[in-house]
């Protein structure tokens, strides 16, 4: 019932990092190669939400400079966005060492011929335990494209061979409001298609 009163009151969400016709999730994030010999790979058991993740195996001597990318969103796979209106992008990140990382909001006109970034402070993640990156913003007036980006933080070391790095659970919302991981599938959302349509649908309601 409460359930029902919240949804009468509230759009329901999509997440945007989804709606993208592409059926390949764990490939929306791609990993830069500098260093040369990083691989990845899909990673489908002890993800956060049960998810697909996208794993990179690193290479000895994978730069940890500030400000590197180490993991940036497909180009082709942009999420559609509206101008002056505030986002919510998230993702899960782990890796095998202790990490400093930032998250990066970049938005792109049309065209993609003009661009507007925004960072998030820095964290330094614990090794080998998920922990949820995200980053609030206010789209540009002329912003139509969104693009996830993961930079290397100022306190980032160098991977070392067969270190990991694993991300999952991509989301991008309107408002700001940070929701649980929202697939389409996912078994406390309910979904105006069922579980079988885009991720659209109402959230659970806070504990």
């Amino acid at each position: 019932m409460r359930s029902a009163i919240l949804e009468s009151r509230a759009q329901p969400i999509i997440n945007l990092a989804r709606s993208h016709p592409s059926t390949s999730y764990d490939g929306w994030f791609v990993p830069l190669t500098a260093g040369g010999g990083n691989a990845t790979a899909s990673l489908l058991t002890g993800t956060p939400y049960g998810v697909a993740a996208r794993r990179v195996n690193t290479a000895a001597g994978t730069p940890g400079a500030a400000g590197v990318g180490l993991i940036i969103a497909d180009g082709n796979l942009t999420a559609l966005v509206r101008p002056a209106i505030r986002y919510a992008m998230s993702y899960w990140c782990r890796s095998s060492v202790a990490q400093s990382l930032r998250c990066r909001a970049q938005y792109l006109n049309a065209a993609a011929s003009a661009g507007w970034t925004f960072d998030a402070p820095d964290v330094t993640l614990i090794p080998n335990q998920w922990a949820r990156l995200s980053i609030i913003t206010t789209s540009p007036a002329e912003a139509a494209q969104l693009r996830m980006d993961l930079l290397f933080g100022n306190a980032a070391v160098a991977f070392g061979v067969n270190d990991t790095f694993d991300i999952a659970g991509a989301m991008v919302t309107e408002g700001s409001n940070l929701y649980p991981f929202s697939d389409g599938a996912m078994p406390k959302w309910r979904y105006l298609n069922g579980n079988s349509g885009p991720s659209i649908g109402y959230p659970p309601p806070p504990a």
